[in-house]
């Protein structure tokens, strides 16, 4: 335990982050939603050594390279917005990797496609198309979840296996080891990277 510290990329409301304050001195978890983040405070208040932290930046500049032992980011890179948002934080994780230390990192080499909408004629359709003409008009998504049960459309991107190894070891990582595929039911097809510095 000692000096050691983790840190859990996309860690939502600290499933992993909280435990693994049992082996590391320090666990960081990091995430997007500011919600997401209030409810792990409080659910592991008495958790001393873990603490939980936002970041919606494109890059993780407010933490020191080579300042975590373990990184995890797991079912995390593929909701990113573009092919060059999941590279650049894909080298960010490997530049915050202390020598000697493991990222676990899962990465999509495939993603299913989207599913189409309702046809308009139906309600359903029509509710799903009002709701996102509403939203892109700025009412906020709490309000559409509940006046009209809204489900935003989630975002899903793959990097090709030989690209994501390129990136890592472009960023200073070694893969020592890549899982085999795994396709879900709706056909996206991920891959744990097991990697250190």
């Amino acid at each position: 335990r000692g000096g050691r510290r983790a840190r859990d990329c996309g860690g939502g409301v600290g499933r992993l982050t909280a435990p693994l304050a049992r082996r590391f001195g320090e666990v960081v978890g990091v995430d997007v939603a500011e919600s997401m983040l209030a409810m792990a405070r409080r659910l592991h208040a008495s958790v001393p050594n873990c603490r939980f932290v936002h970041n919606d930046a494109d890059d993780l500049s407010q933490f020191a390279g080579t300042s975590f032992d373990l990184v995890i980011s797991l079912f995390v890179l593929q909701h990113l917005d573009s092919d060059h948002a999941i590279e650049a934080l894909l080298a960010e994780l490997v530049r915050v990797l202390a020598p000697g230390g493991a990222l676990v990192v899962t990465l999509c080499s495939a993603v299913a496609p989207p599913t189409p909408p309702p046809a308009w004629t139906t309600r359903a359709g029509l509710r799903a198309r009002a709701a996102a003409g509403l939203r892109r008009a700025g009412v906020p998504a709490g309000v559409l979840y509940r006046a009209l049960d809204w489900t935003p459309p989630m975002t899903m991107r793959a990097i090709a296996e030989p690209r994501a190894r390129a990136v890592i070891e472009g960023a200073g990582g070694r893969v020592a080891h890549t899982s085999r595929p795994d396709t879900d039911a709706g056909g996206t097809v991920h891959h744990f990277f097991y990697v250190t510095c």
